[in-house]
């Protein structure tokens, strides 16, 4: 060997020694030298059976001034886990197992948590569990993962082919539209619970025409009963049980599903103790001047609707004892028909920030006979509305329009109603109480608490303890309805109080 070749492979040598050496200070192995978690325990809440959950988020975190080789991560049932994981951006594979994942000194890396569970085939929510596991400087770590897997009847494009009924057993999960054809009718029982998946623009053909869907829809083309009671409810919702934000659950916001569309001109449609939340519109009646669309909402409530909450289009609309709140749009909007509303509580305070890209500023309660497009005008004839014993309330300072143009029937009556708005004189308005900003003297809270997480626990539409609509209910009305949404009676204290909740 010659003279410089020995010296350069001494040289190297050397530098491998040193760069060994080098790269061994920049760890570190003692035990002590722990990693930290933003959580010890990742929970997914509610998952439906067979359908890939949500992405949780967990950091793990180096505080130590050396980097942390993790030797190996993995999930404590190996290939037989439900679970998966992604860490710093390498998948945990078939094995779910990870090798070698370094966290600089002072540094950080996340961690993808997924679950898609199996079937249970129980009516009710099974627990599960699994650790994931982190071992690094001779010390072993875990982080519990958690979730409840519900079976649920998996619905995708279905079309009813015979009266159905939807039963309390098990949640019903919907994809792309649910559709009752002419001549059917889907009944949903007490306690039945509808989750609605977020989907894509759709356009449905129909026997009444061709229908162009915003997102998932029901679509009524025959006849929709929801038999629900005070004790158990029916529901229709979003299928997401995540939060949204830091505090707030995906099920308070707006437009997380589509519409119900009702298109029959047959029999009667009735939704009686009934929850709508999260809706890009709550029910749209679509009829004709000949023969309307019937619907009676009786103990409902809709609520955190992006458009409209009820939207009757030449409809026979009844809606008591029922609270509409929360509508990027009117709660209920009226062109031509029939409608009688009694003893409701329309409240629109939709937080700003639900509403971004929405430049609605309609008014909680609009009644026309018309619509004009481009100088033309379409008349909307109303046959016959009442309202009673309501209050029409919201963030706008005046949250009713009376729409009316001559020529075309405007038949309508409001009597012994709280309504924000200045005072207007009209023949349609009888014992109006016109207020204009005293909503703190009204509702129990209208602006949102979002710490409270109890479903609709942040808005409370209830009656203060001294509100305006105390006692002012006409009492040969409120005979009609002597029970409010709660199922308490309204003369408890002999004096009926208006909207939908007796104080």
């Amino acid at each position: 060997m010659h003279i410089k070749e020995f010296f350069l492979t001494i040289a190297i040598c050397i530098g491998l020694v040193v760069g060994v050496s080098c790269d061994n200070e920049k760890f570190t192995t003692n035990p002590n030298d722990r990693l930290e978690f933003s959580t010890d325990t990742l929970r997914f809440d509610t998952i439906f059976s067979t359908i890939p959950s949500i992405t949780l988020q967990l950091k793990v975190y180096n505080r130590h001034n050396k980097a942390i080789n993790i030797n190996r991560i993995w999930l404590e049932n190996g290939a037989n886990t439900n679970f998966r994981f992604n860490a710093d951006g390498y998948h945990s594979g078939a094995g779910k197992s990870l090798e070698n994942i370094v966290v600089g000194a002072q540094d950080s890396i996340f961690v993808f948590v997924e679950t898609t569970l199996k079937k249970n085939s129980t009516d009710n929510p099974v627990y599960t569990a699994e650790n994931l596991i982190f071992d690094a400087n001779s010390q072993r770590q875990r982080v519990v993962l958690e979730a409840y897997g519900q079976d649920a009847v998996i619905l995708r494009n279905h079309s009813i082919t015979t009266d159905e009924t939807f039963t309390a057993d098990k949640p019903y999960l919907i994809f792309g539209f649910l559709h009752v054809p002419q001549g059917r009718r889907l009944t949903l029982e007490a306690g039945t619970r509808i989750y609605i998946h977020k989907g894509d623009n759709i356009v449905l053909s129909t026997a009444s025409g061709t229908l162009a869907l915003e997102n998932t829809c029901i679509v009524v083309e025959g006849n929709l009963v929801a038999n629900g009671t005070t004790d158990r409810r029916v529901s229709i919702r979003c299928d997401r049980f995540d939060l949204a934000y830091t505090d707030i659950p995906y099920s308070f916001l707006p437009s997380q599903w589509g519409s119900i569309y009702l298109i029959s001109q047959m029999g009667d449609n009735v939704l009686n103790n009934t929850d709508i939340v999260g809706a890009t519109n709550g029910v749209v009646l679509l009829g004709r001047a000949s023969i309307p669309v019937r619907l009676k909402v009786e103990n409902s409530i809709f609520h955190s609707i992006g458009g409209n909450g009820i939207l009757s289009q030449f409809g026979s609309l009844e809606v008591v004892n029922s609270e509409i709140s929360n509508c990027g749009s009117s709660a209920i909007a009226q062109r031509g028909g029939k409608l009688k509303v009694a003893h409701t509580t329309i409240a629109n305070y939709m937080p700003a920030a639900f509403m971004v890209g929405n430049t609605s500023d309609e008014p909680a309660l609009k009644i026309a006979n018309f619509i004009k497009v481009n100088d033309v005008v379409t008349a909307f004839p109303i046959t016959s509305t009442v309202v009673e014993n309501s209050i029409i309330y919201g963030n706008r300072q005046n949250e009713i329009e009376l729409s009316d143009t001559l020529d075309i029937s405007f038949n309508v009556f409001l009597s012994n109603c709280l309504i924000k708005s200045p005072e207007l004189t009209r023949p349609q308005l009888h014992n109006i109480l016109w207020t204009k900003d005293v909503e703190g003297k009204i509702f129990e809270q209208t602006s949102p608490d979002f710490g409270k997480l109890k479903e609709r626990g942040y808005f409370n539409f209830q009656l203060s303890d001294n509100s305006y609509a105390k006692d002012k209910a006409n009492r040969r009305v409120a005979n009609n309805y002597p029970f409010d949404l709660r199922g308490k009676s309204r003369f408890a204290d002999i004096k009926p109080d208006l909207g939908a909740y007796e104080k």
